[in-house]
């Protein structure tokens, strides 16, 4: 009877031995193999590495006001989206890189609203990588879908706080009463990277 315990035993130290030889097969440093004997011991590492992500949220949809204008500019439209960006890289950067399309879903070289007739109207957009009443300079978006030359900084917040941290002024070429009639629409799609 002890001989059959003893065989048992053997056999169970072994599979344990098994197991964990191969949960182990990996390059952690403080691996270690479980020898052959009454007791066997295995150690492994558990790594996890997270890497850089940001988020863009909180924004809205922006209706353009159209402001009067004398000759010979005429009059123009803008207006002002702010929203959040969160960023874990370091020192919670970010670059921004914006597309647009006219309200058909095409793409297009600039930014541009478009209405039913195939009639546009150009835009300009610049960037403020702080909330609205921060002291910081607006920055030109190019509208050949490059990315911001400059590194901004996000919020190392999640949902920024609920504060939004970033703002984007939008304005129309001039003499808008030159324009046709009509309901001139357009997509601005923001995309961010960690930096």
């Amino acid at each position: 009877m002890g001989a059959i315990r003893m065989k048992m035993f053997k056999t169970l130290a072994l599979g344990a031995a098994v197991s964990v030889g191969l949960l182990g097969a990996s390059t952690a440093t403080a691996l270690t193999q479980g020898d052959l004997a009454n007791e066997s011991i295995g150690i492994f590492d558990i790594t996890l590495e997270i890497g850089s992500v940001v988020q863009i949220n909180s924004l809205e949809n922006l209706p353009l006001t159209y402001v009067p204008g004398d000759s010979p500019d005429g009059g123009k439209a803008n207006g002002i989206v702010e929203f959040c960006v969160y960023s874990n890289a370091a020192s919670n950067g970010y670059k921004i890189t914006a597309t647009g399309a006219y309200n058909d879903g095409s793409n297009q070289a600039g930014f541009a609203l478009g209405d039913n007739s195939g009639a546009s109207i150009s835009y300009q957009a610049w960037i403020k990588a702080q909330a609205l009443n921060a002291s910081s300079s607006d920055i030109a978006i190019p509208a050949n879908g490059g990315p911001v030359s400059t590194t901004l900084t996000g919020s190392g917040t999640l949902n920024c706080g609920n504060t939004d941290n970033t703002s984007i002024f939008v304005e129309t070429e001039n003499n808008l009463e030159t324009k046709d009639i009509g309901n001139y629409i357009g997509t601005l799609t923001l995309t961010v990277e960690p930096a």
